[in-house]
């Protein structure tokens, strides 16, 4: 009877092992390669389409005075991002109604991903809620609101807050 300190263990002979070893070799390189390409080709199409967007502003209404309430989100969206956009569109649609009628203010959302110009002019790098004031049909005043982070999980405060922005930002007069 063998003992299993006496097992004879045959390894595979050596050009065997550097046979696998090279081929193994080989695949790793093949796919660190495509990676590589992979992500040159994502980094160029997200170039091109950045350059395309920063060619063409976003078209501004030229028929006079107005307050766009922009939702300026990622093009990934978490919850309470979505939850942030929810709210602030039905404050704005139920408490402000007649000025949206009126004309007298505009709902938006973008993608400031997307938009790096808008991103930047605003300050934003992340979801948030922006009051911009146009006259004659040109960009004059913005006020971002980044609190909306802060009364996101008390819904009366972030009524409050939204809708105080928005009425100071339209002059204190409501039509």
């Amino acid at each position: 009877m063998n003992s299993p300190a006496t097992l004879d263990y045959q390894s595979p002979p050596p050009s065997r092992v550097s046979s696998l070893r090279l081929r193994a070799r080989g695949i790793v390189k093949g796919v660190l390669l495509a990676f590589v390409l992979v992500s040159i080709g994502f980094a160029l199409g997200k170039e091109f389409t950045l350059r395309s967007m920063r060619s063409a502003p976003m078209p501004i209404s030229a028929s006079g005075d107005k307050i766009i309430v922009y939702y300026l989100h990622g093009t990934i969206r978490c919850v309470t991002c979505n939850k942030i956009e929810k709210m602030a569109h039905d404050i704005v649609q139920r408490d402000f109604a007649s000025e949206l009628q009126g004309g007298r203010i505009e709902w938006r959302t973008a993608d400031y991903q997307k938009d790096e110009a808008m991103a930047q002019r605003y300050g934003v790098f992340s979801s948030t809620v922006v009051l911009v004031r146009l006259s004659q049909g040109r960009e004059v005043e913005f006020k971002k609101l980044g609190d909306v982070w802060i009364h996101v999980d008390d819904p009366p405060a972030f009524n409050s807050y939204i809708t105080s922005e928005l009425g100071q930002f339209l002059g204190g007069r409501r039509s």
